[in-house]
């Protein structure tokens, strides 16, 4: 069977399923698919045989779209059951704002259609543009920026996905204007940009993914709305352009989706005299436009909806009805949100009579409407699912999607005196402002939060609305001694107050900010009004103010993500279309999500759960977890409080005592370093570096045993206990205060001191120290963990470098990676409120230790031991500890030769797991890690309830801090239920589980 011509042309024009046109690359070129002529017939026997059995009130009433709302009262609901009921209207398009509710009334609106209802939405950035609590996409001037079809294309897929779980059969999207009008009010960043073949590539990409996926894309604003500085919502824009221009930049964008699949557009309410000079005619009205041009001259058989007709560029000029039947005899097939569908009706009907439209013209629009209905599937329509909506919708996934556009996009417009990277972390010298809209601070806490993870910096936080030169000058002296200033401008628009205050902004720096401070600048709004700050060097901009983008933007600041972006539109002469600077990403920590590094969310929040339940039965009163995937931070958890249900809830900025994790933090690091100088030989001997020792057991002693804990050393003295009276009080070892500088100068606790001479005391216990019985078979020494060793090894380092531990540490690492809190000694650096206590000791110092080393051995010593007296936050930790991943190298430093890691955490021998210094999985599997961890992994605990590993094999890094000693060391519950192990376990299971689809 043939099917008749008019039919077939319809087919060519919205059929999206067996008989799309396949789209097989983003520059525009095109080949067909053959049709299926099986599904042609079946679509053309569900037209017709629909069409037969329908009245004539039935065939107008399938020409409108009338709008639906889930928050308006019972009384809209009957409004709109009496629309489908009495007026067999076919289509609705719901606003705002809850997706379950409009779940329920699409269901319950479909019962009452007699022909299956289409479903509408005004989605351009997803569900979010009308509906609360569903994913919201970048807008498409951002997605201009990234220059990326294939990931335009992927997110009309999600959308698409979004729209069908609802019941949505059309999506008006994508917006194909070319914005060359930087003053534009209506489109503006709701275009790809100012490029025609820029914003054709990716309309094509966003369309083909929607339709790809069995939802109608519709292009608009037809015949083109990028040149308006009028919003056609007000009233009726005019485009003066001659039809040259028109066609050469407006109709070029719409011309590609037609010439591929296009199944539906949308006509504007714009005035264009070079196409139809009446005044006041919209092209919405206009006979002109859509059939002589754009049925007749262009060949478009799709579906062609008005553009609300609501909207005051068409609703000040006519009454309710005669707009919609002006639209109509101008041929467009669906009329959009009718102001009074009954008056239409009986003005179209009036027409009928009089011949203005016939019965063969209105089956024609009739059947093309069908026909878009039978693409949608609502020839086999079922109900929607009502549960688990908003759980479909929010997928980890779909996070993971939204984030990776933001990163495509975010572009470094000037970066004129190659300001960024910054590479080096000064100390104390980077200030931050955040200029925030409508006094809302906490959403620019993410922003702040991202720039903590690289460095030590002094925020500011300003209301917009109160900026002006004088909120600043109380910070002033500090903002002039800063090397970075890092500026963020939140919800910025082309309001003229914004403008404004952008120029203040401008003055202000220019008079105060001295040439030797680098002003980075980061514009988290539309990027139009950027010209007001041209004479800067260095501005990043972010398009729009999201998490995501906040989150971004400090990784592209401190080198973690290198820019991909370019300006979709022009600025000004300084930043023109297209510009975006890059550079080459430096080796430093950053932010990302699981499903983007190959794991699995659901999995990973499996470990709140550990977390919670460890809390909730007094294992600990909270904890930190952290998980880098290649180098990027994929999970984390701050969870419980400092104390049981009191105290400061934990928060990244929390520190933890992280104990025996120390050696590996602070002494392993710097036997690492001293190694590699040649300062440090491992198979050298103690008496080598100490003569004292060779009349001792200890001589003889080579530094890798030692390391490997397979010297013979005794695993723990309590040297503390020799510093009390038989009765348990202090003697002259400690006194109550800081009697004399040079005799009691170490700080052990609130208002308890030792011994100035206390290290050689130790140092000499020490080496008197026994040891431990060697093997009968072997005659060595076996494996036995031991902190005297590492008391060996703090002198040693000492010794060898001629500073002491903490400051040798501190400024060859933590002060070079940018570490805020690692550290010896807190409370010399900050506040007490941020260090989480461990014990209440009742044995030694008789008070809450909070901000002290928790270790007896280490206090003694003023807090700084080889072996315990290291605090730090689960960040700070994980940026050592990934720097240790990367073979050493950080940020573009190298703090440790090739192969230096490589060979200090393998296994040293065939019996013991340990590496120098390190430890290893066990050997049979578990031990200090998790099961599942690879041979290559190391790390170490801590007896506070600590744990940090790297697995080399998996390009991971894992930290667990937590304080189960509180407010008793007896406390075991978390050693015994393994929750640091099985937590480590489940970060593995979640790369298993991970599926990349």
């Amino acid at each position: 069977m043939k099917l008749p011509d008019v039919y077939s042309n319809i087919v060519r024009g919205v059929l999206i399923s067996s008989c799309l046109l396949f789209f097989t690359s983003f520059t525009g070129e095109l080949n067909t698919a053959p049709s299926n002529e099986k599904e042609n017939l079946s679509a053309y026997n569900w037209v017709e045989s629909s069409l037969d059995a329908m009245t004539l009130d039935e065939k107008i009433g399938q020409l409108f779209m009338v709008a639906a709302y889930t928050n308006r009262d019972e009384a809209h609901v009957s409004e709109i059951d009496a629309l489908i009921r009495d007026y067999h209207i076919g289509g609705l398009i719901f606003f705002q704002d809850d997706a379950q509710r409009q779940a329920e009334l699409t269901n319950h609106y479909q019962l009452l259609a007699k022909t299956p209802l289409m479903i509408g939405i005004d989605g351009e950035w997803g569900l979010a543009m009308r509906l609360k609590y569903t994913p919201k996409f970048p807008r498409q001037m951002t997605l201009g920026a990234t220059r990326d079809p294939a990931k335009v294309y992927q997110m009309g897929k999600t959308i698409a996905r979004h729209c069908s779980r609802l019941g949505i059969h059309v999506n008006f999207a994508p917006v194909v204007d070319v914005n060359v009008n930087k003053n534009n009010p209506v489109i503006g960043t709701r275009a790809f940009g100012e490029e025609r073949e820029l914003v054709s590539q990716l309309g094509l990409a966003y369309m083909h993914g929607m339709q790809d996926h069995g939802v109608l894309a519709c292009a608009k604003h037809f015949p083109g709305h990028g040149d308006t500085d009028m919003d056609s919502h007000l009233d009726l824009p005019t485009i003066s352009h001659d039809r040259m221009r028109l066609d050469s930049i407006e109709l070029y964008p719409f011309k590609k989706l037609m010439a591929d699949s296009l199944a539906s557009i949308m006509v504007a309410h714009i005035h264009v005299p070079a196409y139809d000079n009446a005044h006041h005619r919209a092209t919405t009205l206009s006979h002109y436009v859509v059939t002589d041009l754009l049925r007749d001259e262009l060949g478009y058989e799709g579906l062609v909806f008005t553009d609300a007709l609501n909207m005051q560029g068409v609703s000040k000029y006519y009454h309710p009805g005669e707009t919609d039947l002006l639209a109509l005899l101008a041929g467009n097939d669906v009329l959009l949100f009718s102001m009074n569908v009954p008056k239409a009706i009986h003005q179209i009907k009036k027409a009928l009579k009089k011949g203005l439209i016939s019965k063969e013209e209105l089956d024609t629009h009739v059947r093309r409407i069908l026909m878009a209905k039978y693409t949608a599937g609502l020839h086999k329509s079922v109900p929607i699912a009502e549960e688990n909506i908003y759980t479909d919708l929010n997928t980890p996934k779909v996070d993971a999607q939204i984030f990776d556009l933001y990163r495509s996009a975010i572009t470094l417009a000037k970066n004129e005196v190659d300001c960024l990277p910054i590479n080096e972390i000064p100390r104390d010298s980077i200030v931050s402002i955040s200029f925030y809209a409508n006094g809302d601070e906490n959403e620019q806490h993410k922003f702040q939060d991202a720039i903590d993870l690289y460095a030590p910096c002094h925020h500011l936080s300003i209301n917009k609305a109160r900026m002006t030169p004088r909120t600043l000058l109380d910070d002033l002296d500090k903002i002039k001694k800063a090397k970075y200033l890092i500026i963020g401008w939140f919800d910025v628009n082309r309001r003229s107050g914004d403008r404004l205050r952008l120029q203040e902004l401008n003055d202000f720096i220019k008079t105060n900010i001295p040439p030797t401070t680098k002003v980075i600048y980061c514009h988290f709004g539309n990027p139009y009004v950027l010209d007001e700050l041209k004479d800067l060097s260095t501005i990043i901009c972010a398009y729009e103010n999201r998490g995501y983008t906040q989150e971004i933007v400090p990784q592209i600041i401190f080198g973690a993500l290198a820019p991909r972006g370019k300006l979709p539109v022009t600025i000004c002469p300084e930043m023109p279309y297209g510009k975006g600077e890059t550079f080459q990403p430096i080796k430093r920590i950053g932010i990302s999500r699981p499903e983007l590094e190959g794991l699995d969310t659901y999995t990973l929040n499996e470990i709140e759960s550990i977390a919670t339940k460890a809390i909730d039965t007094l294992a600990t009163p909270g904890c930190q977890v952290i998980v880098l995937k290649g180098g990027k931070i994929v999970y984390e958890l701050n969870a419980g409080s400092h104390r049981y249900l009191q105290g400061p809830n934990i928060s990244a900025a929390s520190v933890y005592d992280i104990a025996s994790i120390t050696k590996v933090a602070a002494t392993m690091q710097a036997v690492m370093k001293l190694t590699d100088e040649g300062k440090i030989d491992l198979e050298k001997k103690l008496k080598d570096y100490f003569p004292e020792t060779d009349t001792t057991d200890k001589g003889e002693m080579r530094l890798r045993d030692v390391l490997s804990h397979q010297a013979g050393l005794f695993p723990f003295l309590q040297h503390w206990r020799k510093g009390l009276t038989d009765d348990g009080g202090l003697d002259s070892v400690y006194f109550s205060r800081k009697f004399d500088e040079l005799r009691y100068p170490n700080k052990v606790a609130d208002s308890l001191y030792s011994l100035a001479n206390i290290r050689d005391s130790i140092w000499q216990w020490s080496l008197e120290s026994k040891l431990i019985d060697v093997d009968k078979e072997t005659g060595k020494y076996p494996y036995r963990y031991s902190d005297i060793g590492f008391y060996i090894l703090q002198r040693l380092v000492e010794t060898v470098s001629g500073q002491s531990l903490d400051e040798y540490v501190d400024q060859n690492f933590y002060q070079p990676l940018g570490l805020r809190t690692t550290t010896f000694n807190p409370l010399n650096k900050y506040s007490r409120g941020y260090v989480v206590p461990s014990e209440e000791d009742q044995y030694f110092r008789n008070q809450l230790v909070e901000g002290y080393v928790h270790d007896p051995g280490a206090a003694m010593m003023g807090g700084v031991a080889g072996h315990a007296g290291v605090f730090s936050n689960a960040r700070d930790l994980a940026t050592l500890f990934q720097m240790n991943l990367w073979n050493g190298t950080y940020a573009g430093k190298k703090y440790f030769s090739q192969g230096t890691i490589d060979e200090f955490t393998r296994k040293q021998f065939e019996k013991n797991r340990r590496g120098i210094g390190w430890d290893k999985p066990q050997l049979e599997g578990g031990g200090g890690s998790g099961e599942l961890a690879s041979p290559n992994a190391f790390g170490h605990s801590g007896f506070t309830g600590t744990i940090a590993w790297v697995d080399p094999d998996y390009d991971l890094v894992y930290v667990f801090l937590s304080n189960r000693v509180f407010p008793k060391a007896s406390n075991t519950i978390l050693l015994k239920t393994d929750v640091r192990t099985r937590i480590h376990d489940t970060i593995y299971q979640a790369m298993l589980n991970f599926e990349d689809n």
